[in-house]
């Protein structure tokens, strides 16, 4: 299977995701990567487990791909779906898309969705752009909707559906809730998910935490699968 991981922080999210991978005994091949995702090949795995990553905002599973958007467009596998949904299509570094090419797009997909039994389907527009960019924020992402995925990596066009959100919004509670919260020296959880996640110790290793016992480091470590815990000279309970 191929999964395409939307990144949060480039080159580092994606050195989390092969060391995440590689501590695991998880194989994969084949990376291809910018700074806004990377596609890796993953014959054989469970995807919950790559679902406590910090530098990924989502993971889509790849259906098609080719060297002309509009052939991967044309023969996009949307998959079993049900009579009432929401959809919306993602673009990643697709260079000078344009407004009608977008269109186009979409009415290609209403269509799809139709024949694959969404009778009852609505569109929700993209409240991200940037350049290179178009999305449906993770907020607004629910389980129940239908996120098509359109990216260019290299010379190759890719399309696929997400599967998952990795929800900013728990990483935004952890970082109000904590006992002391200080933005010039509190580290961010989701960096600190990442630099837990390289670390890859064996269980029963411990772990010494330079962050002046503001929370964030234990917040993470216990909460990970066969992940040591903390042993802090300022612990937060």
């Amino acid at each position: 299977m191929r999964f395409i991981f939307v990144l949060s922080d480039g080159s580092l999210s994606l050195l989390e995701i092969e060391q995440y991978l590689r501590a695991r005994g998880i194989q994969f091949t084949g990376t291809t990567s910018t700074d806004r995702f990377a596609i890796l090949e993953i014959p054989s795995v469970k995807t919950k487990e790559l679902f406590n990553l910090g530098g990924t905002f989502k993971i889509g599973k790849i259906s098609s791909e080719g060297d002309r958007l509009t052939e991967v467009v044309a023969k996009a596998d949307l998959g079993w779906l049900p009579a009432k949904l929401r959809w919306s299509v993602s673009y990643y570094s697709i260079p000078g898309i344009k407004e009608q090419f977008i269109k186009e797009t979409e009415e290609i997909f209403a269509e799809k969705l139709k024949t694959g039994g969404a009778v009852k389907a609505r569109r929700i527009q993209q409240d991200i752009s940037e350049q290179g960019l178009i999305e449906l924020s993770s907020k607004r992402l629910d389980n129940d909707v239908l996120d098509v995925i359109l990216a260019k990596g290299g010379k190759k066009y890719y399309q696929g559906r997400t599967i998952k959100k990795i929800p900013s919004e728990s990483f935004l509670e952890r970082d109000l809730d904590r006992p002391f919260q200080e933005s010039t020296i509190s580290m961010p959880p989701r960096l600190a998910r990442i630099l837990v996640n390289l670390l890859s110790l064996p269980s029963g290793k411990k772990v010494l935490d330079p962050f002046c016992g503001t929370g964030t480091e234990e917040f993470f470590l216990p909460s990970l699968m066969d992940r040591p815990s903390a042993i802090t000279a300022n612990a937060v309970p």
